[in-house]
């Protein structure tokens, strides 16, 4: 009887590692996915911020004024609670 090649012994092996790889790169999708909500939701915090900036209904009489935004994140993940951002910024009355 003759051994057995290296061929046969690598037959199926790529498909194997491929299979095995899957999951790896559908959690990695995942989390560049949930990255790119957190970034939107730092935009919208961002938005609100600046809108509380512009907006007439400050205290006048402060100089400086303090202003906090906060925006949420949609989660992607499972098994992750909620998380949300935050912008904080001032404005200097004149």
């Amino acid at each position: 009887m003759m051994p057995p090649s290296r061929r046969t012994l690598h037959a199926g092996q790529a498909a194997i590692e491929a299979v095995a790889l899957v999951p790896v790169l559908l959690l990695v999708a995942l989390a560049a996915w949930q990255l790119a909500a957190i970034g939107v939701a730092a935009l919208r915090a961002d938005e609100q911020l600046r809108r509380q900036g512009l907006s007439p209904n400050r205290v006048a009489s402060a100089r400086i004024v303090n202003l906090r935004s906060e925006a949420p994140v949609a989660m992607i993940l499972p098994g992750t609670g909620p998380i949300s951002v935050v912008a904080r910024g001032a404005v200097r009355v004149r």
